[in-house]
């Protein structure tokens, strides 16, 4: 697993409409899943994605590393 094929998954958000909405401007290829966020893992690592979920103050219950699923 690379860098560029991994996901970070971030699970049961407490965030606001507005910090959601920075976030994804920040990042965009966040995408939002049923159960909270999913960001790429390239030019970011996951502590720097994590730090800025918190500057922005959003928290979350669990987060994990993933490898991207494959089309098809």
């Amino acid at each position: 697993m690379t860098p560029s094929d991994s996901v970070l998954r971030v699970f049961l958000l407490e965030a606001s409409s507005p910090a959601l909405a920075a976030l994804g401007a920040a990042l965009p290829g966040m995408i939002r899943t049923p159960l909270g966020i999913e960001i790429p893992l390239g030019e970011l690592g996951p502590e720097e994605i994590l730090a800025l979920c918190l500057r922005l103050g959003i928290t979350a219950r669990a987060t994990r590393i993933m490898e991207r699923p494959r089309p098809g």
